[in-house]
């Protein structure tokens, strides 16, 4: 079939689900390479992927802060155990017991007297001091057993508490999650639905066949039928439409667990309280009695008349059992509850270590998936900086990828979904309630992994920034792997530029320092003004760089120590009116010792600019002298593009300098002269 120019454009349109629905060959080769005439449909279309991309990456992204997680997911129910209950009705019952002092007053009734010529009824009271049966010792023995299965109860309680706070963690681990699925769910329908209407239109119109519509058809009602379920099951308790976090990976440090469990003195005491229960129970019980009850009638009167004789009487009883029966059971029970207690501490080693098993089998298919999404992000990444480039690209392929990329990522939020419930499986398996120095983030593949060792940052000043576009600078730095820039925000800045700039980083999760400063304002008159200048610029983002260089004044040499004292003060005012927002300083590595180690409690990041030093052996001495300043963390080793052969020789000094010093934190200087390396390399 022969269409002419205006249904091509179409046509381009109508076979947007490439390589899921698997179109014909012919009806390829009639497809444009681009759309020449910029149709508004196929403009909105790759409009709709970069918004669904920059959404995704911030619903994929996974929050750092554990403790925030647990919090989140440590919800109370309201639910509560029975056995509480149980434990208080055997305290009062135990307490009702050993309140009784054996002292019983007793009325009775008999049905003729014992003379037999006697044909009348008499009635009797008696008064009796019982110590052995029903007595004092007996009653004692009953409540320390009632005292003992008190306790009991309460341990029992505390062990079921821990399932009832399983099986809520196991709900709002539901429901947070249902949230996150929902929300790419969601993204993935907007995307589908204006798609499946443009498929629906080219299939009428003869220029696409059914079988490539009932793909897309297909996959529109199945995440119609999957959102529409979550909101069935989880209305009311899943936030759909706000902003979540995204649980990071986790791991379990196992060792805590079993020592947690071998610790556990639960079972020691339950050992005590069961024995002891037994033999208060064993030494209360009845024992076989003969009782006799003999009495007499005393003619009080004298007069031995009917009404007026007093009975007297006495109870004896002998036991019919004497000593400890050779048979007795008690020996036993008590060795089966020692047994059974000792077995359940090894069975709980040995259920952990299995649950541990699962969940490092998920960390794998976790690892697995994390790849794959990454593979999906990075052709969604290239495709949509092609068009910016001005290549010609279908529009059907970037919409391929991103149904790609959205799956995997609906996937991978199932399988973390999972690790959390075998993680708590793991904690009910081993009866331990889990803390979170138990937990630890887990080994999988970080968001911005591109074969780099550790994070990166890069500088960006204002001449740089102002001549490349936006969107060529954010595609260059995920390409890079660069997930922190230091940007001048100075003088000569496109300051509505640097606003949305900082926007859409954000949105790619592209953390963004301020970078000001004056080499003056050093001076005392000078800080009071610079100071709130900085702390004005922190602002922007909650993140400050200050490149303040007093080494490069004039009169350096001769007044050394007075300009660092003066740096240093500045630094002090700064930290005080920027509150809890984040500080990063510029530093050489030829400052008196104690300088950084006074910036290191004022500053959050030290960067070091080892400069001029390409020889990495050389240069690892240098920086070492300074790392031993500092706290762990705080160092960011800082290199430049033109003291390198090329980009492989900076990656290979970068991974030597983590190699031998363990610092993970670099940047570098600068972006003009690395772009520039890039493209030459191209």
């Amino acid at each position: 079939m022969t269409h002419g120019r205006r249904n091509r454009t179409w046509l381009i349109i109508a076979v947007l689900s490439v390589g899921l629905s698997g179109i014909g060959l012919a009806a390829e080769q009639q497809v444009t390479a681009a759309d020449k005439n910029g149709s508004e449909e196929v403009l909105r279309l790759w409009s709709l992927v970069r918004e669904t991309g920059q959404r995704l990456s911030r619903h994929l992204r996974d929050e750092d802060d554990i403790n925030l997680v647990m919090q989140r997911l440590n919800t109370d129910c309201g639910a509560m155990p029975t056995e509480h209950l149980q434990a208080r009705a055997l305290q009062a019952e135990a307490q009702q017991m050993d309140a009784r002092n054996g002292l019983e007053f007793r009325g009775g009734f008999t049905s003729q007297d014992i003379d037999d010529d006697e044909d009348y009824p008499r009635s009797y009271v008696e008064l009796s001091w019982d110590l052995l049966r029903n007595g004092l010792r007996q009653n004692n023995k009953r409540a320390q057993a009632l005292y003992s299965e008190s306790e009991i109860a309460k341990l029992h309680y505390q062990q079921k508490r821990q399932l009832v706070d399983h099986r809520c963690r196991r709900y709002a681990l539901g429901a947070l999650f249902a949230a996150l699925r929902g929300q790419l769910l969601t993204l993935k329908l907007e995307l589908l639905e204006p798609v499946y209407r443009i498929e629906r239109r080219a299939y009428f119109k003869g220029w696409s066949f059914l079988d490539d519509l009932l793909v897309s058809d297909e996959d529109l009602r199945d995440t119609r039928r999957e959102l529409e379920r979550l909101v069935d099951n989880w209305m009311g308790d899943a936030n759909l439409s706000g902003e979540l976090i995204n649980p990071p990976v986790i791991d379990v440090r196992l060792d805590l667990v079993i020592d947690a469990i071998r610790n556990d003195d639960r079972d020691d005491r339950l050992i005590s309280l069961r024995q002891k229960a037994l033999r208060y129970r064993r030494e209360s019980k009845d024992r076989n009695r003969l009782r006799l009850f003999l009495r007499q009638e005393l003619d009080i009167s004298g007069k031995n008349d009917d009404g007026d004789d007093l009975v007297a009487g006495l109870r004896f009883q002998v036991p019919l059992e004497w000593g400890t029966d050779s048979k007795d059971s008690l020996p036993y029970r008590l060795r089966e509850v020692e047994g059974d207690v000792k077995l359940s501490k090894w069975e709980r080693v040995a259920r952990a270590r299995s649950a541990y098993v699962e969940v490092r089998e998920q960390h794998r298919r976790l690892i697995r998936l994390q790849y794959r999404v990454l593979r999906a992000r990075e052709r969604v990444r290239r495709v949509i900086a092609e068009k910016n480039l001005g290549d010609e690209v279908e529009v059907a392929l970037a919409v391929a990828r991103m149904r790609t990329l959205l799956d995997s990522g609906i996937e991978l939020i199932g399988a973390k979904e999972e690790l959390y419930r075998r993680v708590y499986g793991l904690f009910l398996a081993a009866r331990v309630a889990y803390r979170p120095e138990m937990l630890k983030v887990g080994s999988g593949m970080s968001r911005d992994y591109r074969a780099r060792v550790g994070s990166r940052g890069i500088y960006l000043w204002s001449d740089a920034f102002n001549r490349i576009p936006d969107a060529q600078l954010l595609d260059f730095l995920q390409a890079k792997g660069i997930d922190r820039v230091l940007l001048s925000a100075g003088r000569r800045v496109d300051h509505r530029k640097l606003k949305e700039f900082i926007g859409r980083a954000t949105d790619l999760n592209i953390g963004i320092e301020i970078i000001v400063g004056d080499n003056n304002w050093i001076f005392p008159d000078n800080q009071k003004r610079a100071a709130t200048a900085a702390a004005a610029a922190a602002e922007m983002t909650g993140a400050l760089h200050l490149d303040i260089e007093p080494h490069t004044l004039p009169g350096y040499k001769e007044h050394r120590d007075r300009y660092l004292k003066n740096y240093l003060g500045l630094m002090r005012r700064v930290r005080a009116l920027m509150g809890d927002q984040r500080l990063g300083l510029a530093l050489p590595l030829h400052w008196p010792p104690h300088y950084y180690r006074e910036l290191a409690g004022i500053a959050d990041s030290l960067y070091l600019m080892a400069y001029e030093i390409p020889d990495v052996d050389k240069l690892i001495k240098r920086i070492s002298k300074v790392l031993v300043l500092l706290p762990p963390g705080k160092a960011v080793i800082v290199l430049r593009m033109e003291d390198f052969k090329d980009q492989w020789a900076l990656e290979q000094a970068f991974e030597q300098i983590a190699a031998e010093t363990g610092v993970r934190r670099f940047g570098i200087h600068k972006l003009g002269s690395f772009f520039t390396e890039t493209a030459k390399s191209r």
